[in-house]
């Protein structure tokens, strides 16, 4: 430590100890890694982007998973005992996410950590990792890319690029973990590719996540401290006229918000959401917009959005398993969906 630097926290250095003795500190420094896992039987697991899960060889005894969690609750002015087993805090460096839990919850003390992205991994990165390979397992259905002068790129990769350049809005959605994070950082960087000054609103819950560095981008996080919600956070971003909207995952009330933005002039707009598929992220975001008070929005769904991204997590890496198109509501009241990705087989 230099002479007029702050001295860091005992704590917060006797935590970084532990790490290391553990044989934490090496995973979490490595770029790739997103997840690092404890689990009951003191076996460490991780999550790597173009890599699926992973044993990493690391084992720790249930004492010393127990004392990271209380060193790591203790920092945060929290406690974690068996009188109260379920820890939620963050690493007070790096921005990391930890869930931990003791028994009698679980059987034996268990621990999670979630690391933001520390790269930007742009589509043609994603591309060598394998994200828009077909997984291995399960026979594609989807039709074919269309044929004529108007016709769609057929490389999913090319597809995505289409969608942002010509402003689709765009819904990315799959499971913890599947990467739907990292790839709406790498879309963003196609706007920015396309145009450097491109006024971006990035809205995120609590945790910057979202990887963007443009000249004309805002982050915006929402504050339990402060009463600021996703749905507050939401509409004071459309008036700082904004060109693009993201909203880092929908998961109440805002999406009722999102939907009436892309429906009133502000079209090229993306989200995340936890969804099984692409036709059930229709379903999720219905659900959530819901909660805002007002009846089923499903023909605001089908005007605002163009696309559906599905992204799984796979034993072979993540992957984007499907990308429909949106295109209104039938006659019936049905969604007319057009499948794009990946080709019939």
């Amino acid at each position: 430590m230099r002479w007029g630097e702050p001295r860091e926290d005992p704590r917060a250095a006797t935590l970084r100890t532990e790490l290391e003795v553990s044989g934490l500190s090496p995973l979490l420094d490595e770029p790739a890694v997103t997840d690092v896992m404890v689990n009951q039987r003191g076996h460490v697991f991780a999550a790597a982007v173009g890599r699926g899960s992973y044993d990493t060889g690391v084992a720790l005894t249930p004492d010393r998973t127990e004392s990271l969690l209380a060193t790591i609750a203790g920092l945060q002015g929290l406690v974690v005992t068996r009188e109260q087993p379920v820890l939620e805090s963050t690493l007070p460096f790096g921005g990391i996410r930890v869930e931990g839990i003791l028994p009698p919850v679980s059987l034996a003390p268990i621990m999670a950590l979630r690391k933001p992205a520390t790269r930007h991994y742009s589509l043609e990165d994603l591309g060598r990792l394998g994200t828009f390979k077909p997984p291995a397992r399960g026979r594609p259905t989807a039709a074919g890319p269309r044929a004529g002068p108007g016709a769609l790129p057929a490389d999913p990769l090319e597809l995505l690029r289409h969608f942002v350049r010509h402003r689709w809005t765009c819904l990315i959605a799959g499971g913890v973990g599947s990467g739907k994070t990292t790839l709406l950082s790498a879309l963003l960087g196609e706007i920015l590719a396309a145009d450097p000054a491109e006024r971006i609103l990035v809205c995120e819950d609590g945790a910057r996540e979202v990887r963007s560095d443009g000249l004309n981008t805002i982050n915006l996080l929402t504050s339990e401290q402060a009463s600021v919600d996703m749905t507050r956070l939401l509409r004071a971003a459309l008036r700082l006229n904004p060109d693009r909207l993201i909203v880092g995952e929908a998961r109440g009330a805002e999406a009722f918000v999102f939907l009436k933005a892309c429906n009133t002039g502000h079209p090229g707009g993306l989200m995340t959401i936890h969804a099984n598929s692409a036709l059930d992220a229709v379903d999720r975001l219905d659900d959530l917009a819901q909660e805002a008070g007002v009846a089923s929005q499903r023909a605001r769904i089908a005007a605002a959005l163009d696309a559906l991204i599905f992204v799984a997590k796979t034993r072979e890496g993540r992957r984007v398993t499907e990308i429909l198109r949106l295109d209104g509501l039938a006659l019936n009241g049905q969604l007319r969906v057009e499948a794009l990705y990946p080709p019939r087989c």
